[in-house]
């Protein structure tokens, strides 16, 4: 019974052994608080840091990545097929045409790439290629976010235009409105 707690027919807690130390469920929460201060703390300085560190930007890059094929439900397998099938490479045209025409991806060369980016850098065409393939600008998203940036589609875009216009043509009924006020005086 050593270390053990229970409650006494005061309903407090009582000790088995008057030598244990008292638990503090406070520490939980404490635990807690002080890792949401030191996340708070190094999220301003998360994008200058990436901006300083290629190896920090290649996380960040395969990170999206996953996160986007993992989000699409498609299997790496597929993934590769479809990219080497956006870039229509296959094994027969790389050696037939070898310096015009690249070898195909491989799903090894995609895992290195997401399981090890320090080492293994994504091609940038790979990363457009998965954007396409996925029908997604996650990966994009997650890089601009970065950076404190946000991605829009072009109908958000339309939409943010129209608002400006919009807000644009208000201050100029107001200014209209006041000259119009200065003139009849």
């Amino acid at each position: 019974m050593r270390g053990q707690i229970y409650i006494g027919e005061d309903h407090t807690m009582k000790k088995y052994d008057p030598n244990q130390l008292s638990l503090d469920l406070d520490f939980k929460q404490t635990v807690a608080t002080t890792a949401k201060a030191i996340q708070k703390s190094l999220a301003p300085n998360t994008a200058a840091f990436l901006r300083h560190n290629d190896i920090g930007v290649c996380h960040v890059i395969s990170g999206t990545i996953k996160a986007a094929i993992q989000s699409s439900g498609m299997s790496r397998e597929e993934l590769v097929d479809r990219i080497n099938g956006y870039f229509c490479r296959t094994s027969a045209g790389a050696n037939a045409n070898p310096p015009e025409c690249l070898r195909p991806l491989t799903k090894a060369q995609l895992d290195n790439y997401l399981s090890n980016p320090a080492k293994y850098r994504l091609p940038a065409y790979y990363l457009y290629a998965v954007c396409h393939v996925l029908n997604t600008l996650e990966p994009i998203r997650g890089i601009a976010a970065s950076m404190g940036a946000e991605v829009i589609s072009k109908e958000d875009s339309l939409l943010l235009s129209w608002a400006k216009l919009q807000r644009a043509m208000a201050a100029g009924k107001a200014m209209e409105k006041e000259l119009q006020k200065k003139l009849m005086n």
